[in-house]
């Protein structure tokens, strides 16, 4: 123990001050602790490096502030880096989505088809189906990794790719205006819960001011109670589009907000 702690002791403390893109990994790679935002705030740990390389009993005590600020999700942050999916991350893309084409077989392709059709090519169908949109130039959506690995999705493109959203009582056209939607998110289990959905929403609408657009729509779930199973709110929760900057337009159900951002 007394020779781990002093092989990475320098290492761990220049990670602490400088918060490095990769995050704080702990000791010899055993603590699993994420990359803090710069603004969290560290309360009782403002122990300099000069004290803390001088005591091995400072030393511990800083890991274990460390990880107990991660066990209370103040600093459990996972920092994306995001892509629009090309032809070349297509394998990445179907390594995130697996064997089910995230849910079902879906794919992505649901807000796509008829319904009668969606349900024919479920699996191999939309997988092939989604493929062809990818190959022909079009971007479907933002692929999003953490430390190189395929983490999560957000389907973002014009409205009008999206013709089962006008058949929808509740979806349906606000107006003649034209939109982007954001019609749907798929985050890896192991990811969940770590404020990806923001950090999608803020690549979404960057994508699109790049494309030239003025208006991104997105169709999220606002949940009677505090919690809801994912395979429900895959459209994305009210709450992370408001931190966005969205602004709910319409309301046609209880549950169910049309949102927009303005560029």
């Amino acid at each position: 123990m007394h020779s781990e702690l002093n092989w990475c002791k320098q290492e761990y403390i220049n990670q602490i001050l400088k918060l490095d893109s990769y995050g704080l990994r702990g000791i010899a790679g055993r603590s699993n602790i994420e990359r803090p935002t710069s603004n969290v705030e560290w309360g009782n740990l403002k122990l300099s490096a000069d004290k803390i390389l001088k005591s091995e009993e400072i030393f511990i005590t800083t890991i274990s502030l460390l990880e107990n600020l991660m066990k209370k999700d103040k600093c459990n942050t996972v920092q994306l880096d995001t892509f629009p999916l090309t032809k070349k991350r297509w394998s990445d893309f179907e390594t995130l989505f697996g064997e089910r084409g995230a849910c079902g077989g879906c794919w992505c392709m649901l807000w796509r088809l008829k319904r009668k059709e969606f349900e024919q090519r479920k699996g191999e169908g939309n997988r092939a189906a989604m493929k062809a949109i990818v190959d022909s130039g079009e971007i479907p959506g933002i692929l999003a990794y953490f430390r190189k690995q395929p983490v999560a999705w957000c389907a973002i493109a014009p409205r009008e790719k999206y013709p089962a959203l006008d058949r929808s009582r509740i979806l349906k056209k606000i107006d003649e205006r034209a939109v982007w939607s954001i019609s749907c998110f798929f985050i890896d289990k192991r990811y969940r819960k770590k404020g990806l959905s923001l950090q999608l929403l803020e690549a979404a609408v960057n994508y699109v001011k790049n494309q030239g657009g003025k208006i991104i729509e997105g169709y999220p779930v606002e949940p009677k109670k505090d919690k809801m199973a994912d395979v429900f709110v895959w459209t994305g929760l009210a709450s992370a589009f408001e931190k966005a900057g969205f602004v709910e337009c319409v309301r046609r159900s209880e549950t169910r907000p049309v949102m927009r951002y303005y560029v």
